[in-house]
């Protein structure tokens, strides 16, 4: 992946398990991350770095937000369990990856400053184009609720395979068809 000019802030997850502590402890995830810390980075003029970028519906309140008064306590640390279940969904599939930044708006916009929100907006589309991913938590219909999770699945059709002497089966999963697109 290429390096690419940083946003303005960004959530430095780095410090965090990455993709080799994850899959090695046999607890689950949420509980490998409980008590550690992320903390906001005010990036210099022309920092190149990695970073991913979260598309999410924020619902009707946002329990965690940079402002002007939080700015510094954020650039400090903002603890893992702190961040709504959306966010930590993120920070883990980002970390999983082994990308160690990520741009919420939430974080790494001022939410309190008229000024910073029209400077940051306008540079939005720069902020998704130059991410290496953009997680999109489409699933989630807040910030609140995450995007992982169990998921209810149809049993796997099995194909299987022969040819002159050998034969092996092949597996397709797919999830179940939402109610409203059976015909």
């Amino acid at each position: 992946m290429r390096r690419v000019p940083l946003p303005r802030r960004v959530l430095d997850v780095s410090m965090l398990p990455g993709r080799e502590q994850m899959l090695g402890m046999q607890q689950p995830w949420r509980d490998q991350l409980r008590g550690e810390s992320c903390k906001l980075l005010q990036t210099s003029e022309g920092q190149t770095g990695l970073y991913a970028a979260l598309s999410y519906c924020w619902g009707t309140t946002l329990p965690l937000t940079t402002t002007t008064i939080n700015l510094k306590n954020h650039e400090s640390g903002i603890g893992f369990n702190n961040l709504p279940r959306t966010l930590q969904d993120a920070v883990m599939v980002v970390r999983c990856l082994d990308i160690g930044y990520i741009w919420i708006d939430c974080l790494c916009i001022l939410q309190d400053s008229k000024r910073d929100w029209e400077h940051e907006s306008a540079h939005m589309a720069d902020v998704y184009s130059n991410a290496s991913l953009t997680v999109a938590a489409s699933r989630a219909e807040h910030c609140g609720e995450g995007f992982l999770g169990p998921r209810e699945l149809n049993p796997p059709l099995c194909v299987n395979i022969k040819d002159e002497g050998d034969s092996f089966d092949l597996f397709f999963q797919t999830a179940p068809m939402p109610v409203d697109e059976v015909s």
